[in-house]
């Protein structure tokens, strides 16, 4: 009956979000990402070696790093699993390239939180980079750092 009822005042999901913007549902409503980027901007340049992307991911402790192009474009991604999954005594030589995962999952400032959530467990990632131009990141975003605000 109460559902009929706001079906038929034409209450919607914003409204609710409006009444009740600290509960979980009123959060999942309205929150956007770009609440809740860091300043940190983690990234090397596409010529760095290996060496260099495991002092980057270490000072950001975000557990990646971009890659991007001399004109601060973002062409990859390099992140705690990539290093794992090929190290070997001759790696911290290579190039990032050797490693990087091209063309990263990047999402807009605006998108909500509960959309990155679902995108980060439909990719099986654990970050997205957030971005204005689709280009160039102005931060980051991590699971933890999604469910930690939707959960309160």
């Amino acid at each position: 009956l109460a559902i009929c009822l706001l079906k038929n005042r034409g209450f919607t999901k914003e409204d609710f979000a409006r009444f009740h913007p600290g509960g979980i549902l009123g959060k999942k409503l309205t929150l956007k990402v770009d609440s809740l980027i860091n300043n940190k901007k983690p990234l090397v340049q596409e010529d760095a070696l290996i060496k260099d992307v495991i002092v980057e991911i270490s000072k950001n402790r975000l557990g990646a790093t971009a890659v991007s192009d001399s004109k601060n474009i973002v062409i990859g991604i390099i992140t705690d699993g990539d290093l794992r999954r090929h190290m070997g005594p001759e790696i911290l030589n290579n190039k990032v390239e050797s490693i990087m995962t091209k063309r990263p999952q990047m999402v807009s400032s605006k998108l909500l939180v509960s959309d990155a959530l679902k995108l980060i467990n439909n990719l099986g990632i654990q970050g997205l980079f957030v971005t204005d131009d689709g280009k160039t990141p102005i931060g980051f975003v991590n699971f933890h750092d999604l469910i930690r605000v939707i959960k309160g």
